[in-house]
């Protein structure tokens, strides 16, 4: 094959819709996360605590279907990267540790950037389901689906 010939691969059933956009699996996990994050409220009064396993069956599932072929999960410099996620972890947990209430501070909570409150309802803060269900998507969703759409597509 010459470098001017195209491979061309058959487009499988899994697959048709790439023959629509490739920009497909970068954009749509985002797109279902924003609009998951959009009707969060509505959900929670629907199905109440399992507004969270849905939020994400629902996101990974769109991920494993959309955005599987252009995943990888590889890590090159593993090592490297788990000493930075505990480092940023350490940094990000210390201040609540060291000085309790430093969130309470003007700097942290005026006019201009808002108050602090939690996403979470009152009744939900002590449930495990949630605890869980949050994690996961905070810890493995949304890096995943954030570097999809801006460094897979948007940079590009």
């Amino acid at each position: 094959m010459t470098s001017t010939q195209i491979e061309e691969r058959p487009v499988g059933r899994s697959r048709r819709w790439e023959t629509i956009s490739p920009t497909i699996p970068y954009v749509l996990p985002f797109i279902v996360f924003f609009a998951l994050l959009l009707s969060a409220d509505d959900l929670r009064l629907i199905i109440g605590e399992w507004e969270y396993p849905f939020r994400v069956s629902v996101l990974a599932c769109v991920v494993w279907v959309f955005s599987r072929h252009v995943i990888d999960l590889r890590a090159r410099f593993w090592i490297g990267s788990v000493v930075l996620g505990i480092a940023v972890f350490a940094i990000w947990v210390a201040p609540d540790v060291l000085i309790p209430g430093y969130r309470d501070h003007w700097l942290f909570q005026n006019q201009i950037t808002g108050t602090l409150k939690s996403s979470i309802p009152s009744h939900l803060r002590e449930s495990a389901l949630v605890l869980v269900f949050r994690t996961i998507r905070a810890a493995i969703l949304v890096p995943i689906i954030e570097e999809l759409f801006w460094r897979g597509w948007l940079l590009r």
